[in-house]
């Protein structure tokens, strides 16, 4: 597929998913970190759209080579964004309040001056259900290795709170942990998550909190399944911590440095899991 990196403007042939599947450990889904729009689209944008305001920035950085099963997206979340339902549900916080190809305005700016025609519509979702059909045979795979599957949702977040948010204008913390109010994993694999992730953040002035602002989105209300053995995590990473946001310069030690921090929290949630499983 011919597409444009909408950061430096770069043309090149992307595949739309990638997957790194050499360990049968736990699954790390990374969906916003996409930098490339189809130029085949384009001509469908509003040209006054911001398409770098939606990307989570170097995800694929900040998650890459974790001990893990790894699948993440190449395209804009504008474009596709895969946490999202096809079938809006008006009972979720604003922020997912849209379908996966119409995302919420941008300093009041809509992404499309033109609809999507339904073969366009049907070209886009088919890719959307590739992604999400690849989550869910991968959980089953990591059932029948481990007896249970174990799942990262891989996001980064603002260190202000923008608009179409619950926490609009508000300062957040370096790590947010996404558990649906603790139902959406195996408590104590949350805990030994967080706890590992707390400890090795403070060790680096950084702060951990749970489910504020995001309790966890569609991808881990979707695959969360304590009871029938699928435990999911979401993590949101505050990009301040990474990149500059304003210039969008990234700051590779510090990226280096969280990758190591995730990898080790998932690994203690991993061996978790293990001891309640199997005891040891």
């Amino acid at each position: 597929m011919k597409c444009v990196n909408v950061l430096n403007e770069e043309v090149k042939e992307v595949e739309p998913i990638t997957i790194i599947s050499d360990k049968k450990t736990y699954l790390v889904s990374i969906p916003h970190g996409g930098e490339f729009f189809p130029i085949k689209f384009l001509d469908k944008l509003n040209p006054n759209f911001n398409l770098t305001r939606n990307i989570d920035h170097y995800t694929t950085k900040l998650y890459k080579n974790l001990n893990s099963f790894n699948i993440s997206f190449n395209l804009t979340s504008d474009f596709i964004n895969l946490s999202r339902n096809r079938v809006v549900d008006y009972s979720q916080p604003i922020h997912l309040k849209t379908d996966p190809i119409h995302p919420l305005k941008v300093m009041g700016e809509a992404l499309l001056k033109e609809e999507y025609s339904k073969e366009d519509e049907e070209e886009i979702y088919k890719i959307y259900e590739e992604y999400h059909k690849l989550i869910s045979n991968t959980l089953e795979m990591l059932k029948r290795e481990n007896s249970f599957a174990l799942m990262l949702d891989g996001h980064s977040l603002y260190s202000i709170g923008p608009e179409n948010t619950p926490d609009e204008g508000q300062e957040r913390a370096d790590f947010v942990v996404g558990t649906l109010n603790d139902n959406s994993a195996h408590p104590e694999i949350i805990n030994a998550f967080c706890i590992k992730l707390g400890e090795l953040a403070n060790l680096n002035s950084m702060s951990v909190v749970k489910n504020k602002p995001y309790k966890g989105g569609y991808n881990t209300q979707k695959y969360s399944n304590p009871s029938e053995d699928i435990h999911v995590i979401q993590l949101e990473v505050n990009k301040k911590q990474y990149m500059d946001e304003k210039t969008l310069e990234i700051k590779t030690e510090s990226v280096n440095l969280i990758n190591k921090l995730i990898e080790e929290a998932m690994n203690a949630a991993f061996e978790k899991a293990k001891e309640i499983y199997f005891g040891v």
